[in-house]
């Protein structure tokens, strides 16, 4: 029997019905899911859309739906909206509270609910990953009430911003008690959206394709639409002209009852005249059959879309008085249905009755709904989704009605949508006074949206800007979008630029300009020639002059670093950098450029405990705001800085978050974290692992000049020693070093490439040239003056020495190391001094050395080190105990992190927030700590993951 929605019946979808039964009985039971309906249209996706709404409420679940619509594809969130703003503002105030709670509140400016923000939210230049994590967490908080349906029918119509937020739905919805129905045209249609085909594309995702009706089904609709018996041969007439599609089949009817066409065998021939094409035709016609008052508000709706009636009554300019009765005069006609608002019967009626109107008509009503809505205070976005189908006017009111709204988008975490509406501005155009605003606003959304003609509207609006603090704004901005992209001979460029055209006016914005300058031209190759003489200016201008920007002490202190000049000095200056920046970041998500040079500057100063909590400060207040641009770009260096003080689980918790969390990798700035990564997988023994991620992101070939490069070249060199490959490590610690040596950066301490090339030189059996890299090394870190970096280079040389002096150059190395922060390579020292006694016989003082090496090295993380201790320490003839993986050492990084989180007191919703995924992950890497740790409560997390040693070690079967 044919299920009945609407009192239309629908045929042959049994199956349909069942797969969303399904659906809805596994997200009662708690398993989400997304069910998208796909077919041409008329096919009969809205039938099963509200079928599954109303199955939806005989099942007690709570359901919303929504629909896309042609018109409003550029209205940010406008399924969202229709989703969730009436829940949302129907709350009573503590409803609208709990719903809002925690990560949800970043999307209440959406509903225009009030909401608690934290005044550092304005500090996010872009919002949107914020935005869909503060809508996910809605959902989330509306799925504890009560098991939730959304529907979504034409999705293919929706814009980009719900679509963005439906995709990072779908990744997560299997976790939630929800499901998700949403109807789109196919893929390759022309309404086709790849955000559509990426939400097919998802693991919760299951793909329903309508198949049209048999053509015993076309028959019993025709049959039903007469009130007739079909002669067979005319039934299977009407399916072969329609295709099967139910709605083309119901327009078929009216058409063959206009026509008076009997369903004989004899009139089958007729209703092949009866095309798609020509049912268009036929709606025109029957709409043109209509009285006046009728046509006009036939054709207002069409411009509207979804519509009040006296607003198209207004807009048609038809007396209200007449306008309710040529509403019902074209629901009568099977154009409208019937009731309000106004609403076309089927998207297809709609485009038919709008492509009567010519292409100028259509403008001038578009512009006329315009000016109506915004004299009714309608929503700047929707007055702007009809100035997009206006005509350029060369008008004020239009330019700022559209920036009105393009900065409501920004604001809501839909660049998409800003980007429409102020190419629209630009091509009205604006006038001059306006103009380089509108390029301004222009250039910041297409960089938010990642579009490739931000930097040429930036720079635009820079050739415009008259005020000095503007073009220092607008240059800063444009020259990091460009670096960050890996074009820093054009950031270096526009800076320069820029300080030239201000010339010497305002002193303190040309140095602030002079050092990004410098920033942009140290850290690539074909630009670092620029940066000797700019250092020595700056450094002459940071000792004469009083008033230097702290951005001018943030580039001093890496330029120190990488020409390695003492830590001292770096340190510093760095140290100048931030304290005269204090008041400058209060509280600011966006941390500018110099906060990254001056804190990397530090972690390379060996200044560990100086460096990591300005990062994890900085991070903390990322992480709340739900800022996923700055979670990325901090977690880089954050990771760089734990490799170096010897933190390797937390290292790789860094870098994984850079690398994994969200679509793209953070530009240059990844190669940092894939070198930080590949360094703890290769000290934790996974070779293969490391090996895939190298394949994966080849990073190192998309930035072949940059300074990060260089530290992914020494890292995968490093990988190629531990693969037992020396020939392809020296060709990649040889190519990072030529890359280092053109950026003038000598210093072993970012990358002690001489250090492992010259052992793989030595693997090679190439000992001189082991020992001429070795030997430089151990001078460059004499000048630098770090423990850790005079440490490696004395390890090293004393491996490529061998025999006596080789061990009085690792003893050297490992009491330098004893007493710093590094106590990685402080293992790694002790382990080759320990070994290298063994060989000579003394064998009592290697098991001592090796006993403390191995002890350190799991310490550590260092996995691989560990092992090879145990190993040296059984030929050395002691008794180890066997290596096993419980304990805080089998954590993986993001059961560590987790349960460092729940020991510090969160709940598993706020880490789950805080941490970019779902409270039911948290609750898994929990289970899985506990098991580990073997303890049964998060009571239990802090004493036990403060107790370092845990027993990581259990006692040999067998004597070692």
């Amino acid at each position: 029997m044919a299920a009945v929605v609407g009192g239309q019946a629908l045929l042959e979808r049994d199956s349909a019905l069942a797969q969303v039964d399904q659906r809805l009985g596994a997200a009662v039971a708690g398993e989400g899911s997304l069910l998208l309906v796909e077919g041409p249209a008329g096919i009969g996706k809205t039938h099963l859309i509200l079928a599954a709404l109303r199955r939806g409420r005989e099942l007690g679940l709570d359901t919303l739906s929504a629909r896309g619509a042609e018109l409003e594809r550029d209205f940010a969130y406008g399924v969202v909206r229709q989703l969730f703003e009436a829940p949302v503002l129907a709350a009573s105030p503590p409803e609208r509270a709990e719903l809002l709670a925690g990560a949800a509140g970043r999307a209440a400016a959406l509903f225009g609910a009030a909401a608690p923000q934290d005044d550092a939210a304005g500090g996010l230049l872009d919002p949107s990953f914020a935005i869909l994590h503060g809508l996910y967490w809605l959902c989330a908080n509306l799925g504890r009430r009560s098991t939730l349906l959304l529907c979504i029918d034409d999705a293919h119509w929706a814009d980009q911003a719900s679509l963005r937020f439906l995709n990072y739905l779908g990744r997560r919805v299997e976790e939630l008690p929800i499901a998700v129905v949403a109807a789109t045209r196919p893929a390759q249609s022309p309404e086709g959206s790849p955000l559509v085909a990426a939400l097919a594309a998802e693991a919760s995702a299951e793909l329903l394709a309508l198949t049209p009706l048999s053509e015993r089904a076309v028959a019993e609709l025709v049959r039903a639409g007469l009130g007739d018996e079909v002669d067979p041969a005319f039934a299977r007439a009407c399916h072969d002209a329609t295709g099967g599609v139910p709605f083309l089949v119901k327009e078929l009817v009216r058409a063959i009852v206009d026509e008076r066409i009997e369903p004989t065998a004899a009139a089958s021939a007729s209703v092949a005249g009866l095309t798609p094409r020509a049912v268009s035709q036929s709606i025109v016609q029957r709409l043109g059959r209509l009285s006046v008052p009728a046509r006009e508000l036939g054709r207002a709706a069409a411009v509207l879309g979804e519509a009040d009636l006296r607003l198209a009554a207004g807009l048609a300019d038809v007396d209200p008085g007449a306008a309710a009765a040529a509403a019902d005069e074209l629901a009568a006609a099977g154009i409208l249905e019937e009731g309000r608002p106004l609403r076309f019967v089927h998207p297809i009626v709609r485009t038919a009755v709008e492509g009567d109107l010519s292409r100028g008509a259509r403008a001038r009503l578009h512009a006329a709904a315009a000016r109506r809505l915004a004299r009714e205070g309608a929503s700047a976005l929707l007055i702007a989704s009809h100035l997009l189908a206006s005509d350029a006017a060369e008008d004020d009111w239009v330019v700022d009605s559209l920036r009105a709204a393009a900065k409501l988008a920004d604001a809501n975490g839909a660049p998409d949508s800003a980007v429409a509406y102020l190419r629209r501005a630009l091509a009205e155009p604006p006038s001059e006074r306006v103009l380089p605003d509108v390029l301004l606003e222009l250039g910041f959304a297409e960089s938010y949206a990642g579009d490739g003609q931000a930097a040429a509207h930036l720079e635009a609006a820079l050739d415009t800007a008259a005020a000095p603090s503007a073009q220092v704004s607008i240059t800063l901005a444009l020259g990091r979008m460009l670096q960050i992209d890996g074009r820093n001979r054009e950031a270096l460029e526009v800076f320069d630029r820029t300080r030239a055209r201000l010339g010497s006016a305002d002193r303190r914005a040309a140095l602030t300009l002079e050092g990004a300058a410098l920033g942009a031209a140290q850290f690539d190759a074909e630009t670092a020639g620029d940066a000797a003489p700019r250092i020595a200016r700056l450094r002459r201008v940071a000792e004469e002059e009083q008033d230097v920007p702290p951005s001018v002490f943030g580039t001093l202190a890496i330029a120190a670093t990488m020409a390695n000049e003492p830590a001292e000095t770096a340190a510093r200056l760095a140290l100048r950098a931030l304290e005269g920046a204090a008041k400058l970041l209060p509280e600011a998500v966006d941390r500018p450029p110099f906060f990254y040079h001056a804190c990397n500057a530090l972690a390379f100063a060996e200044r560990y405990d100086e460096a990591l909590p300005r990062f994890d400060e900085a991070l903390a207040d990322a992480r709340r705001l739900g800022s996923l641009p700055h979670v990325l770009g901090l977690s880089c260096y954050r990771a760089l800085a734990h490799l170096l003080a010897g933190n390797l689980r937390d290292a790789e918790a860094d870098a994984r978050v850079a690398l994994e969390t969200a679509p793209r990798p953070p530009g240059v700035h990844a190669a940092a974290a894939l070198a930080v990564l590949l360094h703890t997988l290769v000290e934790r023994g996974e070779l293969e692992a490391a090996e895939a991620a190298n394949q994966r992101y080849r990073l190192a070939e998309e930035f072949p000049t940059m300074l990060q490069a260089g530290w992914l070249l020494a890292a995968r060199g490093r990988l190629r020693l531990a693969e037992l490959h020396p020939a392809a490590a020296l060709v990649d610690l040889l190519a990072a070093g030529d890359l280092f040596v053109r950026l003038h950066s000598p210093t072993p301490t970012t990358a002690p490439w001489r250090s492992d090339a010259a052992l793989a030189q030595l693997a090679l059996g190439e000992r001189a040239e082991a020992r001429a890299l070795s030997a430089e090394e151990v001078a460059l870190a004499h000048v630098h003056n770090g423990p850790r970096t005079l440490g490696i280079a004395l390890r090293s040389a004393g491996l490529v020495e061998g025999g006596t002096r080789g061990i009085e150059l690792l003893d050297h190395a490992a009491r330098v190391l004893e007493g710093s922060d590094a106590r990685l390579e402080y293992a790694r020292a002790m382990t080759d001094l320990g070994a290298a006694f063994r060989r000579v016989g003394q064998r009592i003082q290697s098991r001592e050395i090796l006993r403390a090496a191995l002890d350190l090295a799991h310490r550590c993380g260092a996995l691989a080190l560990a092992e090879r201790a145990r190993t040296e320490l059984v030929a050395a003839g002691g008794r180890p105990r066997r290596l096993v993986r419980t304990g805080l050492d089998s954590l993986t990084t993001s059961e560590r992190r987790v349960a460092q989180l729940a020991a510090s007191g969160l709940p598993n919703r706020e880490i789950a927030q805080q941490l970019f995924i779902t409270t039911r992950t948290v609750e898994g890497h929990l289970t899985h700590a506990y098991q580990k740790l073997d303890i049964t409560s998060r009571e239990q997390l802090p004493g036990t993951l403060a107790t370092r040693d845990v027993d990581l070690i259990a006692p040999s079967a067998t004597p070692g």
